[in-house]
């Protein structure tokens, strides 16, 4: 992997990218297998991240207007994350520190800090810190 690390990041399978270049990653975030990273622009990844298994991160998407060509915006995930398995996170999603995004949910905007998201679109279902699951 040539993405630019922090100290310590792991890989437990393969994980693929459409240009490693592109992604900055912090300390300690770990990938499961079959995670993708688009990183068609920038992806920056904080530190202490999880990426459960089958997590896609796509920071382009096709320009709807004309057909042509793709529009790139960034996905900033913060520190003390955990990404569950087969979830997508779309152009333009900035995750605060602290997020938990449920397995299968789908990241179509900004998530605030500390707070539990699940479903397609992906809603706040409480915050963390306020009692278990």
């Amino acid at each position: 992997m040539s993405a630019k690390v922090g100290v310590k990041a792991k890989a437990h399978g393969k994980v693929t990218s459409g240009n490693f270049k592109n992604i900055k990653l912090g300390e300690g975030v770990v990938f499961n297998p079959g995670v993708y990273i688009q990183a068609r622009g920038a992806v920056v990844v904080g530190s202490r991240v999880v990426f459960s298994r089958n997590v896609s991160v796509f920071d382009a998407g096709i320009d709807v207007e004309s057909l042509r060509g793709h529009i790139t915006k960034s996905v900033v995930i913060g520190s003390d994350c955990w990404i569950g398995a087969n979830a997508i996170l779309l152009p333009g999603v900035t995750l605060g520190n602290g997020v938990i995004v449920a397995a299968g949910s789908v990241v179509t905007k900004p998530v605030n800090d500390n707070v539990v998201v699940a479903g397609n679109p992906a809603r706040v279902i409480r915050s963390r810190g306020d009692g278990g699951l």
